[in-house]
């Protein structure tokens, strides 16, 4: 949606990754004040899992296989 391309079904997985990290870590994935670096991180797939919670390997897992950039390669 930011490159402005098409997108189908497949963002659902990629907003379920979203959500997932959210609710395990209790802040968004992707974060920043301005809105460029913002769109460059979710672009880029930059996001880090936090070392003051520890996830389980499968949770971690769950969640970077739907937050891969390119539909073709996601879990969905």
């Amino acid at each position: 949606m930011i490159l402005k391309c098409g997108y189908n079904h497949m963002i659902d997985w990629w907003m379920l990754g979203c959500l997932t990290y959210e609710l395990f870590y209790k802040h968004p994935c992707f974060s920043d004040k301005e809105s460029s670096y913002l769109y460059d991180k979710i672009i880029k797939c930059n996001y880090r899992f936090p070392k003051t919670k520890d996830a389980s390997d499968t949770l971690k897992n769950f969640i970077q296989c739907l937050l891969i950039t390119e539909p073709s390669k996601r879990m969905g």
